[in-house]
């Protein structure tokens, strides 16, 4: 159980629009929520998403984000149809916690 002064720390992997929109900012404004790590399809648009939001740590894949004993749960920021991590779920699923599935998705 969390106290009041614990944080959950978010990894996102996938900082794409609809997550820089809508989910990023929504998380922003929970103080029991703070986004720690990042990671995209390239190691370049890692630094660049971090650098640009602020994230501290840039992942080179997703595999260090998921694994990395300071990350509490995972924002998967593509529909799950898409994501190698809905394989995954069975083993993270301690982790994952949300995708980003905007409706405009199919």
């Amino acid at each position: 159980m969390m106290t009041n002064t614990e944080r959950v720390r978010i990894g996102i992997v996938e900082s794409g629009t609809y997550t820089r929109a809508k989910h990023i900012p929504g998380f922003r404004t929970i103080d029991e929520v703070e986004i720690v790590g990042v990671c995209n399809r390239t190691p370049e648009s890692t630094r660049r998403a971090a650098a640009e939001l602020s994230i501290p740590k840039a992942y080179e894949n997703w595999h260090e984000l998921v694994e990395d004993d300071e990350i509490d749960a995972i924002l998967i920021g593509v529909p799950p149809e898409y994501s190698v991590l809905t394989l995954l779920t069975g083993t993270y699923d301690s982790k994952i916690g949300s995708y980003a599935t905007p409706k405009s998705y199919p």
